[in-house]
């Protein structure tokens, strides 16, 4: 009796490890799938794959990821409002990884040049100021320093752009290169009428952002 207990014990364990091995390889394939998709740069394609993925798998690894390219892909699609749902799910439920997961600051960087783009330029600068407040030692700063920089340049007001670019410019970091071309062409814009100068608000595609590692 003690043996045949054991037995059936053991293959419910069995039985048990399959199932969540099959899961874990279901999971895989689907984000996989989803992930690759975002990649191809299709939204329209891309969105239910991630959605699928989003829902079925939200405890999976690579969660964050899906999310962050969800919420790109309904950008790209002009579906702002779930986009911004999208991202805030995200912030809600990984925003107290920040110090480990690099997509949590750019989430929070690329949601401020979202609001600069649809909402008012001023909204958007303030969103990246608190930003840089509350995060000064996050490896995002420096992208968030040149969406500041490109803001104020918006505006018109050139002084507070170019400090921001020749700090970028002064020291390594994923924007320097970016920040001394802008500078340049600065000079240039400085020399045309302010209609001319001011250049429309845009949202840099995710590889835009400070490399995750």
């Amino acid at each position: 009796m003690k043996s045949s207990i054991h037995l059936l014990a053991v293959c419910a364990l069995i039985i048990c490890s399959l199932t969540v091995y099959g899961t874990d390889a279901a999971a895989e394939t689907v984000v996989k799938k989803a992930l690759a998709s975002a990649e191809s740069q299709h939204p329209t394609n891309a969105i239910p794959l991630l959605e699928d993925a989003a829902k079925q798998y939200p405890f999976h690894s690579a969660n964050f990821e899906v999310l962050f390219q969800l919420g790109y892909a309904y950008v790209q699609e002009d579906r702002i409002g779930d986009a911004c749902r999208t991202f805030d799910i995200l912030l809600k439920r990984y925003g107290k990884y920040a110090d480990t997961m690099p997509r949590v600051d750019e989430t929070m960087i690329f949601k401020a040049q979202i609001i600069a783009a649809t909402n008012s330029v001023d909204a958007g600068i303030q969103s990246l100021k608190t930003f840089m407040k509350q995060r000064p030692k996050s490896s995002s700063r420096p992208e968030a320093m040149y969406q500041l920089a490109e803001l104020y340049i918006q505006k018109g007001n050139y002084e507070t752009g170019k400090k921001y670019l020749t700090a970028l410019s002064s020291a390594d970091n994923p924007r320097k290169e970016d920040a001394e071309k802008l500078l340049t062409e600065l000079a240039k814009r400085e020399k045309k009428p302010a209609a001319e100068s001011k250049s429309p608000a845009t949202v840099s595609p995710p590889g835009k952002q400070s490399n995750p590692t």
